[in-house]
């Protein structure tokens, strides 16, 4: 079966919330979910949530460009950035990352490491650092991974991916037991997968999916009630919502909510066709 594109709504919210100028190009080929860039005025941490997705990111100052890999997060963590900075970002499809095809998903977990440590990866800062715009960036990438692109794919991991795309399209609202009956495999093969391609379960893969889906929700329609949402995502009732929703961004949905109506989260985003 051919892998489909999926583009999880992985855009972490906060980075639209607390930067300037957020770019966003969706690709959904080659591993690739999407590149992003953004501005920042002053110093901060911002919150960055759990999905399953590893970024590569090129920092940008006035003196120089510094270049690091992004494991994937296994729970709520913070992204410290730089005052007076441009960065320019790649975010990797769940489980997906052909330059580190050959490392242990659990050594790079939450691991932040300068692209210079990667030999395979020698020309990229360089060529990296001599682009100023969103395209050419974009591009200069591209040319490079191309390059090492491993076009190789076990049975295990087309196997893996293929249970990605439809927790993806199913926005995370799938039990593990419909997963066994689709793939006729036991759930503690399944697990095995998941534990061996992006580090965790797939049962919180699929929390992982629920909450973004419900988080790019609430940023792009008009919120009626706590309610509406606790039932439309299938949680136990409001109180479980309110709970899952602060464990998973570190806010409550009525601070969140505050958050985005304040920003106008919408009027952030520049999407580039």
């Amino acid at each position: 079966m051919q892998e489909e594109p999926l583009h999880i709504h992985t855009i972490q919210s906060f980075l639209v919330l607390e930067t300037q100028k957020f770019y966003q190009k969706i690709i959904r080929e080659n591993g690739i979910s999407h590149f992003y860039s953004f501005t920042i005025d002053n110093e901060n941490k911002i919150p960055f949530l759990e999905d399953g997705c590893s970024n590569i990111v090129f920092e940008y100052s006035s003196s120089n460009m510094n270049s690091y890999f992004l494991g994937n997060t296994d729970s709520r963590n913070t992204l410290e950035l730089k005052k007076n900075c441009e960065y320019f970002g790649v975010r990797f499809q769940p489980g997906a990352n052909p330059f580190f095809f050959d490392q242990d998903v659990k050594d790079l977990m939450d691991q932040k490491i300068d692209l210079k440590d990667f030999c395979i990866m020698k020309n990229l800062p360089e060529k990296m650092s001599a682009q100023n715009t969103f395209t050419n960036r974009m591009c200069t990438f591209m040319d490079e991974y191309r390059k090492w692109l491993n076009s190789t794919s076990t049975g295990q991991k087309q196997l893996f991916f293929q249970m990605i795309n439809l927790i993806v399209k199913r926005d995370g609202l799938i039990r593990i037991s419909e997963l066994i009956e689709k793939t006729g495999y036991s759930s503690r093969y399944i697990n095995v997968l998941f534990d061996r391609y992006l580090g965790c379960s797939a049962k919180q893969f699929c929390k992982n999916v629920k909450m973004h889906t419900l988080i790019n929700d609430l940023n792009r329609t008009k919120f009626n009630s706590l309610l509406d949402f606790s039932i439309k995502y299938n949680f136990y009732d409001q109180s479980h919502f309110i709970h899952s929703f602060k464990e998973f961004t570190g806010f409550s949905p009525k601070e969140y909510i505050e958050k985005i109506n304040e920003k106008s989260y919408t009027s952030h985003v520049f999407t580039e066709e």
